[in-house]
């Protein structure tokens, strides 16, 4: 039986519903969705409010957040859930007797993505991670697991533990239909779990790109799926080719993607869930060349790579995602001319290429339907791993 407390990315419900044989999760769903939509709630007041950030941010001069929930975890022992199961699968250090599993996106997640907090205590990670209740550390790219083991002191202590499983999501019964048309629509869609993270997911540099090529080819079209900075959704009002949307919830999604041929997604991270939610659909994706990127698009197989910004500084550490720093969000909150000109190009060439579109959409639906970031091939992993770390 497993226990999962504060899971950090939508994608992670799938898991939930769809658990490696001989293992399941003992809290309801409904219970877990009302937790995780609180906990979306707070991160947009946090991300949208400058007052309510920066009183945040004052405050951790003084106390750690992350030290501070888990001394406030103690008792968490005493819990009749975590009494009855076997473990508990969790985003974050636990202060338990019971075994637990830990699944993350990279290492700045153990200390709230806080950059500052994480070098003051690599050490206690360390220490925690290393302790034997610590059975298993995962993280849903090699690039996360990474970042574990290579950036913190003495890790030579719980590498054996660490592993990376690619995620999955249910495959949907739809079958594309190719063909040589030219008024193709792009879609940009921004995060399920940050849905104001407009810039974060490169939406200035998709709406420049597409102004330039709507100005030569009034035959295409883009779906914007997000909540847009009212600057520059009047900056761009008069392409008439741009269909803002909004933010819709996930479940309206579905006659998006079946209406759209072509991802534009000039990410500055690497998405959870959206990629495959694109795959699943056979649309071909363009994206950047960063951190594990390539690890879900292959160039030329399922999509289009292209160089990610030498504007933004991405990384501090051996490759630690340095997101929402003041110099990161400085730095994508300009738009990067050679990434528009290299986001025109591949997408221009999809445009002329239906055979190429066809080709990467196929690849993309059967990695989904039977390869790498299938269910079947998920839970084979981790089922081994359980029953090496936990039976």
């Amino acid at each position: 039986m497993i226990y999962p407390i504060t899971l950090p990315h939508s994608v992670q419900r799938n898991l939930i519903s769809n658990p490696p044989e001989g293992y399941k999760f003992n809290r309801s769903l409904d219970e877990l969705r009302t937790e995780l939509s609180n906990s979306g709630k707070m991160k947009v007041k946090l991300s949208q409010n400058k007052l309510l950030k920066s009183i945040w941010e004052f405050s951790k001069k003084f106390h750690n957040p992350i030290l501070k929930r888990y001394e406030s975890m103690k008792r968490i022992n005493n819990s009749n859930l975590v009494k009855t199961s076997d473990l508990i699968f969790s985003g974050e250090i636990l202060p338990t007797d019971k075994p637990y599993w830990i699944d993350l996106e990279h290492v700045r997640q153990l200390m709230g993505w806080d950059i500052n907090l994480f070098k003051k205590n690599r050490e206690w990670i360390a220490d925690k991670l290393s302790e034997p209740n610590c059975r298993l550390i995962t993280s849903w790219t090699k690039a996360g697991i990474d970042t574990v083991t290579q950036n913190l002191p003495d890790s030579q202590r719980f590498r054996h533990k660490c592993y990376f499983v690619h995620n999955a999501v249910s495959s949907v019964k739809f079958k594309r239909k190719f063909s040589n048309k030219k008024d193709v629509t792009f879609l940009f869609m921004s995060s399920y779990d940050l849905p104001y993270d407009f810039n974060f997911k490169g939406g200035n540099v998709v709406l420049e790109a597409f102004s330039r090529m709507y100005a030569r080819n009034k035959n295409i079209k883009l779906i914007v799926k997000a909540w847009v900075p009212e600057k520059i959704m009047k900056n761009y009002s008069s392409v008439t080719g741009i269909d803002f949307q909004g933010i819709s919830p996930f479940s309206e999604m579905d006659k998006i993607f079946k209406q759209c041929d072509i991802f534009m997604s000039p990410n500055h991270n690497t998405p959870a869930q959206a990629y495959l939610d694109c795959m699943n659909y056979s649309i071909p994706i363009i994206t950047t060349d960063l951190w594990a990127n390539s690890e879900i698009i292959k160039d030329n197989y399922n999509g289009l790579l292209i160089p990610k910004s030498k504007k933004v500084p991405y990384f501090f550490g051996n490759n630690i995602p340095a997101s929402r720093s003041p110099a990161f969000n400085k730095a994508i909150n300009e738009i990067d001319e050679e990434l528009v000109k290299n986001l025109v190009n591949k997408a221009e060439t999809l445009i002329d290429n239906w055979k190429l579109r066809k080709k990467l959409g196929e690849n993309g639906k059967r990695e989904l339907n039977s390869g790498e970031f299938s269910i079947k091939t998920r839970n084979l992993k981790y089922k081994k791993l359980l029953d090496k770390y936990f039976k």
